[in-house]
């Protein structure tokens, strides 16, 4: 029992320490799409996705939204995103 509990203290631990990381990222103002290869890679990972033409998408994770301001590029009907840290979206 004592060991479940500290792995759970453990993963909230690790949770907040993530959100601090990311709030932090995001205060310093970084912007991934001033890397070129960011939009290379971009460019693959449109590639390997199927027909979005009118569909609906979530991006999970979406951080500051740099990937979901590249998908708006796409002719998709709405764009979810949700992420873990509020300061980033």
């Amino acid at each position: 029992m004592a060991k479940n509990f500290l792995l759970r203290m453990n993963k909230m631990f690790n949770k907040n320490l993530e959100i601090e990381f990311f709030d932090n990222y995001y205060k310093s103002g970084y912007d991934v799409f001033l890397e070129k290869t960011y939009l290379k890679v971009l460019n693959i990972m449109l590639k390997l996705l199927p027909e979005l033409h009118s569909k609906v998408l979530l991006e999970i994770g979406c951080g500051s939204g740099a990937f979901t301001r590249y998908l708006t590029r796409l002719d998709l009907s709405k764009i979810y995103a949700i992420d873990l840290s509020p300061k980033l979206i």
